[in-house]
C-alpha cells in the first residue's frame, strides 16, 4: 500500500503543470470583464443596441483596457455622459471617446483604477485574424447578468453584410458562440489569450458576427495610459 501511494504521489507531480485546465474565472480576461449601463429614456432602448436591463438603463458588455479605459462595441454608445460599472454605486463619467471605425469605442472614464486590464492582450502591431477551426472565448454580461458568463466556440470563417451600417467593411467575421442581447462589446479571445475581435451581432440565434480591430498603436497608448 505504501508503495502504491508513493508511485500515485510521483505519478501526480509528474504531470506538467500546463496540462492542468486553469479556471476560466480566475483568468486576467475575466478578471478585465465588466457590464457596462446606461441611463437613457425607456422608449430608445433597442435589442440591437442595448439590452433594457432595469430602471431605464440599458446594459451592454465590456473590458477594462486600461486603469480607465473600457473597450466595447460603439453601437452601445447612446451619447449620454455617464456609465455605470458593473455594480458601483456611482456612475462614471465618460471623459474621451476613441473609435476605430469598425464598431469598436474606447471609453476614458474617470473613478477608482480597474485592478486587472487586458492590456497585454492587444497590440495593433502583433493583431492577427483568426483562422477556420480556432478555438475562442468570451466572458459575456448578456442580459445584465453579472458576473459575465463564460462561453467557447469556434471561428467559422466571413460573410458579407452589404447593408451592415456599424462598418464600412462588409465582411463580417462569424463564430459559432450563442450570443444574447446585452453581449454586444465583450472581447473575443483566440489560441493563447490573443484578443481576437468584440461582439456586434447576434446572427440567427446560433453565430455571432464581428468586425476585425482597427485602433492605431496612438490610440491604444492613450488610453492604457490614461
Amino acid at each position: 500500500m505504501k508503495k502504491l501511494a508513493i508511485a500515485l504521489l510521483f505519478l501526480s507531480l509528474s504531470i506538467p503543470a500546463t496540462s492542468l485546465p486553469r479556471h476560466p474565472g480566475k483568468s486576467e480576461q475575466r478578471k478585465a470583464s465588466h457590464r457596462i449601463e446606461f441611463t437613457v429614456p425607456e422608449d430608445s432602448l433597442t435589442d440591437e443596441q442595448l439590452f433594457p436591463s432595469a430602471d431605464g438603463k440599458g446594459a451592454c458588455s465590456a473590458s477594462a483596457l486600461g486603469p480607465h479605459a473600457l473597450l466595447t462595441a460603439q453601437h452601445c454608445d447612446v451619447g449620454e455622459e455617464y456609465l455605470t460599472v458593473d455594480l458601483e454605486l456611482s456612475p462614471r463619467k465618460i471623459v474621451g471617446r476613441i473609435t476605430d471605425g469598425e464598431d469598436h469605442i474606447i471609453f476614458l472614464v474617470n473613478g477608482s483604477k480597474f485592478k486587472a486590464t487586458m492590456a497585454a492582450e492587444y497590440d495593433p502591431t502583433t493583431y492577427a485574424l483568426p483562422t477556420v477551426g480556432e478555438k475562442v472565448f468570451l466572458f459575456g454580461d448578456g442580459r445584465a447578468m453579472y458576473p459575465p458568463q463564460y462561453r467557447n466556440g469556434y471561428y467559422t470563417g466571413t460573410a458579407k453584410i452589404e447593408d451592415g451600417d456599424a462598418s464600412k467593411d462588409p465582411d463580417v467575421f462569424l463564430f459559432d458562440l450563442n450570443i444574447i442581447p446585452g453581449d454586444s462589446g465583450s472581447a473575443v479571445y483566440g489560441d493563447g489569450g490573443k484578443l481576437v475581435t468584440l461582439i456586434t451581432y447576434s446572427m440567427g440565434g446560433k453565430f455571432a458576427g464581428c468586425y476585425k480591430m482597427a485602433f492605431t498603436e496612438a490610440q491604444i497608448a492613450q488610453a492604457e495610459a490614461f
